[in-house]
């Protein structure tokens, strides 16, 4: 996820339903579709572990990222 990706709405204005829990809708895939996944080269990976340090160390209790890789 890159900074400016916080603009988007990251669950924040999906609709509850009575008892607070989060409404989703699940859309069906047609099977035959492809999706081709691009992972992150070797200098994106680096990016993005610098980044994550910068958040660690400007946030009292690290970033929510790498507590939850660490299952905190």
């Amino acid at each position: 996820m890159t900074a400016g990706q916080g603009a988007l709405a990251l669950g924040g204005n999906r609709p509850a339903d009575g008892n607070g829990a989060v409404v989703a809708r699940v859309t069906p895939v047609d099977a035959k579709l492809s999706l081709r996944v691009q992972r992150a080269s070797e200098a994106e990976l680096a990016a993005h572990a610098a980044r994550l340090a910068g958040l660690d160390q400007a946030s009292a209790n690290g970033s929510v990222w790498r507590r939850a890789e660490h299952g905190d």
